[in-house]
């Protein structure tokens, strides 16, 4: 792939693959189904961060190989918090402290620009997703009075795209990225641990279950949020994930929901 140059594999994972080009430099190549659209969020989004003072890992340049559009990052050190979690279990209390409190530091940085809005995404996701009519309308509604927020937001924010070496996190993947309230970020956060892709068994389910409540009173205790914008967040971010979300952990993603909507008063 690229005249002249030898790619050596690292990682696959949905819409892209990452080939180490050399000692400093990896390149991430994408799927031919994904726009450029997303590529160039990324690549803006990664550089923004990092211009703001967050741990994030900033593109260096967009390239094309055999036909793959792609874009190159340098190298950077260490492994994921999943497989550090893997490689000691017995710390994964305080791994999921570190990535709240990361998470924390990232949402009290300044408002920006240039980018999507959440809200913006929201509302096309719960338009166009599945879901009771009433409920849409009701969410819809609601979304109009929520925080526009301009944070900028990761958007998928979760213990593989977290890198750690030592000490030192580093985040990687922006192609989620939007601007908007911070809470609504956490709460996508709280449903990514506890219902995104990965094993349905029995003990992974205790897991991530415990995992996301240590998550969460981490992050509210670092970040000063109040429990209740988390609340208000939940129904609206679960029912725009309908859209797109694999069906993992359905029937209790669906009580989450139900849950969540009827505490917000979006039953009717």
């Amino acid at each position: 792939m690229g005249e002249g140059i030898s790619l050596h594999f690292v990682t696959r994972g949905a819409s892209s693959s990452v080939y180490a080009i050399d000692e400093r430099e990896v390149v991430k190549l994408f799927r031919p189904a994904v726009s450029g659209e997303m590529i160039e969020r990324e690549a803006w989004a990664s550089r923004r961060a990092v211009e703001l003072g967050m741990p994030a890992v900033a593109s260096l340049r967009a390239v094309t190989m055999e036909d793959a559009r792609g874009l190159v990052y340098p190298c950077v050190k260490g492994r994921t918090l999943l497989a550090a979690m893997r490689k000691r279990p017995w710390l994964s209390g305080r791994i999921m402290d570190s990535m709240a409190r990361l998470q924390a530091r990232m949402h009290e940085t300044p408002a920006t620009s240039g980018l999507r809005y959440l809200k913006d995404v929201l509302r096309t996701d719960i338009i166009y997703g599945p879901g009771g009519s009433a409920l849409k309308v009701a969410a819809l509604e609601r979304l109009e009075d929520m925080p526009e927020g301009g944070q900028l937001l990761h958007g998928d924010f979760h213990i593989e795209n977290v890198m750690v070496d030592g000490d030192d996190l580093k985040v990687i993947d922006w192609s989620k990225a939007a601007l908007g309230d911070p809470a609504a970020d956490a709460v996508r956060t709280e449903m990514l641990m506890r219902f995104g892709d990965g094993p349905e068994d029995p003990l992974t389910v205790l897991s991530r279950d415990w995992a996301a409540r240590r998550w969460r009173a981490s992050y509210l205790r670092a970040s000063g949020m109040d429990r209740e914008r988390l609340d208000a967040w939940r129904p609206l971010v679960a029912l725009a994930w309908l859209r797109s979300r694999k069906p993992i952990r359905q029937r209790a993603f669906e009580h989450y929901m139900k849950d969540a909507a009827g505490k917000a008063g979006l039953l009717r």
